[in-house]
């Protein structure tokens, strides 16, 4: 059986229980629609019980007032914006602490940042079509600020030392014996392009990041 939004409004105020004299702590206000752009209602909300507490028929200032008349105690009102909503607290409840409720104070930040980009729209830099179509380049990745210092030295030095003798013609387990490293550690700096290629990666990144407390004491 089909049943109009009036008389469920109707069956709602009927039914529900009587609320106390004292009203919640904590009263959110909203409205809700029975006919768009025409008719709408109030929904009252203890807040801090989490439940609908009343439904008036209408959103005017005096409907509300009326109720905050009869149910006195509130100390907080959330509610929207409305300026009706404004003017029955300040009458009816004037030691209420007014909060806009968080779904209009977000809304209202969207729309005021809306209008600063649009309004500041040809401060933004033209995009260029070239370099859209350019791949982005691979940049290479920083040395660790605490490798600048005696251990970045000596990997430097011992890089350099390894493929000098590579480029001789020198295989690993001779250059191994020759420099006192392990065959491993050779190969290690004989395949890195650069010393900071070592620095920068790896076992060596590790370490110097351990050991970035002593570095000056490292000869």
């Amino acid at each position: 059986m089909g049943v109009s939004p009036n008389t469920m409004l109707r069956l709602i105020r009927s039914q529900r229980d009587h609320p106390s004299v004292r009203g919640p702590r904590v009263l959110g206000v909203n409205d809700f629609v029975l006919k768009r752009g025409h008719v709408y209602g109030m929904v009252l909300i203890d807040i801090e019980a989490g439940h609908p507490i009343d439904v008036l028929p209408d959103r005017t200032s005096g409907t509300l007032a009326a109720w905050l008349r009869e149910h006195p105690g509130i100390e907080i009102i959330c509610r929207d914006r409305a300026s009706s909503y404004a003017e029955a607290a300040r009458t009816a409840a004037p030691d209420a602490v007014q909060i806009a409720n968080r779904f209009h104070l977000w809304r209202n930040l969207c729309q005021a940042v809306e209008k600063v980009a649009a309004a500041h729209r040809n401060c933004l830099a033209p995009p260029n079509p070239k370099a859209e179509d350019e791949p982005p380049q691979p940049r290479a990745a920083p040395i660790p600020e605490q490798l600048q210092g005696p251990l970045a030295a000596r990997t430097r030095d011992r890089h350099a030392a390894v493929h000098e003798l590579r480029r001789a013609g020198v295989n690993i387990n001779a250059i191994a014996e020759n420099l006192g490293l392990d065959r491993k550690t050779i190969r290690r700096y004989a395949q890195a392009e650069t010393a900071d290629d070592l620095l920068s990666h790896g076992r060596l990144s590790s370490t110097g990041r351990a050991l970035h407390p002593y570095l000056t004491h490292i000869h």
